[in-house]
């Protein structure tokens, strides 16, 4: 099942029934720097209202182009690979109920194409072609959508005969797969902001829930006990960090799928990351910048 943002749209409302403070058309604009920790952001209103948030960890689920991880100064992947394929997808109004429930693929020559199952009815159509390709759809997207779908992949085509597209199509090219340095000192990175993998796995919401909790219940011990040990006070010192114990005690699965974490300990990649353990990825630059 690929659920559609409109259905995790909702976990917003969940958020705000357990007790968050949830702020909507507001951007991160900066980072608020304690010597070497991050201790909050700077945040701007859609009506240009600025203003300073304290907080103990700054958590980036802000995607691809991620603002957080390009203030920490880790915006870098440490571990990148060019997919060679656009990609350009849409929502089907999917009349086959005996297919709804099978994801499926096809490869046609140099195409490649996806099915995916959606909530409400609707099934995902996921188009893949080389990169080379990602010319002909520039200006006419909706155009070369359909004639790829009709006339490169007939059983495609095939498949989703008397199934209209029930919205635009959408798409993106140069893609490129990648793992960041996914925490630091009143830091870390959730979803595709510290991990991106290729589209057609369909993992990356799965993901992103995934090491998201184990993010969460990391922090919520973290935060349980800093009262007792003055860990996450954005004044204090980096001992005892619990962010860089949060990246290697969350498991492997979150070193490995979310990010690297920021220490050798978590990655085990002392080579590859080049940051020794408790080493700080924030220039001082761009504290002074930020702060």
């Amino acid at each position: 099942m690929c659920v559609r943002r409109a259905g995790l749209d909702a976990l917003a409302e969940t958020a705000r029934a357990a007790g968050a403070d949830v702020r909507e058309r507001t951007r991160v604009t900066g980072l608020l720097w304690a010597g070497r920790r991050v201790g909050g952001v700077r945040v701007t209103e859609r009506g240009g209202r600025a203003y300073d948030i304290r907080a103990r960890y700054v958590i980036g689920a802000d995607g691809r182009r991620s603002t957080v991880a390009r203030l920490a100064g880790a915006e870098r992947p440490y571990l990148a690979r060019a997919d060679g394929r656009a990609c350009y997808y849409a929502y089907f109004e999917d009349v086959r109920a005996d297919l709804r429930p099978v994801a499926a693929q096809w490869r046609q020559g140099a195409e490649l194409a996806t099915a995916f199952p959606c909530d409400g009815g609707l099934t995902l159509v996921l188009l893949m072609p080389p990169e080379a390709r990602a010319a002909e759809f520039q200006g006419r997207v909706e155009e070369e959508y359909d004639r790829t779908v009709k006339e490169l992949l007939p059983d495609l085509s095939e498949r989703l005969a008397g199934s209209p597209r029930a919205t635009r199509v959408f798409g993106a090219a140069r893609l490129e797969s990648y793992f960041r340095p996914s925490a630091g000192p009143g830091w870390a990175l959730a979803g595709d902001a510290g991990h991106f993998k290729d589209p057609v796995t369909a993992q990356g919401i799965r993901d992103a829930l995934r090491y998201g909790r184990l993010l969460g219940e990391a922090l919520g011990a973290a935060l349980g006990t800093a009262g007792d040990q003055g860990v996450g006070d954005p004044t204090g010192d980096m001992a005892g960090d619990p962010t860089g114990d949060m990246a290697g005690d969350a498991g492997g699965g979150m070193a490995g799928d979310l990010g690297c974490g920021w220490s050798v300990r978590c990655c085990g990649r002392p080579r590859r990351c080049g940051r020794r353990p408790g080493a700080s990825i924030a220039s001082s630059d761009r504290r002074g910048e930020t702060a």
